[in-house]
């Protein structure tokens, strides 16, 4: 298990749009949730290889916008994946199930490494203060 710094550009409407977050799971895990994201993505974990920064300036008009992934397990364990600020852009095509699915198998509970999480919580709404 790893430690993983993802940052999001896109261009939404005609607005370049940025969202970092990070998370915790194997490269598997990072993979298949960045597998779902709109537009570019790079992944930091000194492992260069797991980024895609090749749709940075694609054009975006709709996306699947989630402002935070909970990852809920054994013991009350939990992790979240959140945005620093602003939305994490999913494909339009990314439904809910799609990514909970692609987090099924991630293990990102330090304290219990060899536990899958038991719920997934999507929260596909935008909040405004």
């Amino acid at each position: 298990m790893a430690k993983y710094f993802v940052s999001q550009t896109l261009n939404l409407n005609g607005t370049k749009t940025t969202a970092s977050f990070q998370m915790e799971g194997d490269d598997a895990d990072v993979i298949a949730l960045c597998a779902l994201l709109e537009g570019a993505y790079e992944v930091k974990k000194v492992d260069e290889a797991l980024s895609n920064t090749a749709g940075k300036d694609t054009l975006v008009t709709v996306s699947n916008p989630v402002s935070k992934i909970t990852l809920n397990g054994p013991q009350n364990q939990f992790s979240v994946i959140r945005p620093y600020s602003g939305l994490i852009h999913f494909k339009q095509s990314a439904s809910v199930d799609d990514i909970k699915a692609s987090l099924a198998a991630c293990k990102p509970f330090a304290l219990l490494p060899t536990e899958k999480a038991t719920s997934i919580n999507v929260n596909n709404k935008e909040f405004y203060a």
